[in-house]
């Protein structure tokens, strides 16, 4: 069996759960918040956004927003909050790899940027 004996989209503990979706960090930070799921499935969200987002790292990313947050990764009032913050910086972020794209795409099509000669 292809899945290790699953049916596609289902889990032994959750068989409503869609596993067979992809990760992507919108999908993964609405987990987060659902207080619907376990607090375990929570924080293996909020890992998934820090992997996907990682502005410094995976641990120090982690690390980060346990300090600015001021509580335990293990406290169930951290979640909220980081993922608030870590939304906030990704946003900030993605802005500015957006002016830079744009700001790189401008000086090449006035001829400021061209390859280097060999």
């Amino acid at each position: 069996m292809p899945n290790g004996g699953w049916e596609r989209g289902s889990h032994p503990l959750r068989p409503e759960f869609p596993y067979h979706l992809r990760v992507g960090f919108g999908r993964e930070a609405r987990r987060v918040r659902d207080p619907s799921l376990p607090a375990r499935y929570r924080l293996h969200a909020l890992g998934s956004c820090i992997q996907l987002a990682q502005p410094i790292g995976f641990n120090a990313t982690w690390s980060y927003l346990q300090a600015r947050v001021q509580r335990s990764w293990r406290d169930p009032q951290f979640l909220l909050p980081a993922i608030g913050l870590l939304e906030a910086e990704r946003t900030a972020h993605l802005g500015i790899a957006a002016e830079f794209a744009r700001q790189r795409r401008e000086q090449k099509a006035t001829g400021l940027r061209f390859p280097p000669a060999k």
